[in-house]
């Protein structure tokens, strides 16, 4: 009843299998991308007051319709934000008391709180903004 087959022509089969799984995966996905890029064609040929009120479905890729790479426009940051870690408290009490200090000197701070809480001091800037406020830091005798 059972086919003889050497060892080496097995491993071969279950390499063709996990090769050939992979390829449908990738199709699975591909096909996803298809149908998120007619989806999108298909609105924009509609007149802008039509666009809100119709919707679109393409059924036979419904299974895909939460795979998309089309990429939206992301809004970067005009400034980097500059966090540097003065502190770490068991205690958020303790947190709190030294961030209205040094709150007092001029910084502004942040506290990320969890099983230890960390205190931050923050500002907006580049690398340069960055050694000015260690600098001030320092000057002002707040070890980091």
């Amino acid at each position: 009843m059972f086919i003889k087959i050497s060892r080496t022509s097995f491993i071969i089969i279950i390499i063709f299998s996990i090769i050939l799984n992979i390829m449908v995966f990738y199709l699975g996905l591909h096909l996803g991308e298809l149908y998120k890029s007619m989806e999108l064609e298909a609105k924009s040929l509609l007149p802008s007051d039509a666009k809100s009120r119709v919707k679109i479905q393409f059924s036979n890729y419904s299974a895909f319709k939460n795979i998309s790479s089309i990429p939206e426009k992301v809004k970067l940051p005009e400034k980097n934000k500059i966090h540097i870690q003065v502190g770490a408290f068991k205690d958020i009490s303790n947190a709190k008391k030294t961030s209205k200090k040094i709150e007092e000197m001029g910084f502004k701070t942040e506290i990320k709180e969890g099983r230890l809480n960390l205190l931050f001091v923050v500002s907006e800037g580049d690398e340069k903004k960055e050694k000015e406020l260690r600098e001030r830091l320092k000057k002002e005798g707040i070890k980091f």
